[in-house]
């Protein structure tokens, strides 16, 4: 017999459609999106969010410019994850994230 999971939790809040698996995820997500608990700002412009690592990439993406480049061919990306991908589907290669370091400028 197949389970199939349902999206019982419903967000409370007008012109919300989140729903979720779990009250918890239900949670997080009234906490993050509608009381925005934990929110950070940018100390350099307006951008602000709730993830710690959105801010790290904002800040590298957009004020520092770090850019990440494929050794194989001329891909660039700001984000290491997007080479780590490109790796896998253009050259077939299985690289880590050890492998994948910031370009010189």
């Amino acid at each position: 017999m197949v389970h199939e999971k349902q999206r019982n939790f419903s967000c409370p809040f007008e012109g919300c459609k989140r729903t979720c698996f779990r009250e918890g995820q239900l949670q997080r997500h009234i906490r993050q999106k509608h009381e925005k608990r934990g929110e950070m700002q940018c100390p350099e412009c307006p951008y602000r969010t709730v993830w710690k690592i959105g801010l790290q990439r904002h800040v590298d993406e957009v004020h520092k410019r770090v850019r990440y480049g494929c050794a194989d061919c001329e891909f660039v990306s700001p984000r290491k994850d997007q080479v780590k991908n490109h790796a896998k589907k253009a050259h077939g290669r299985d690289i880590t994230w050890a492998d994948i370091g910031p370009m010189k400028a």
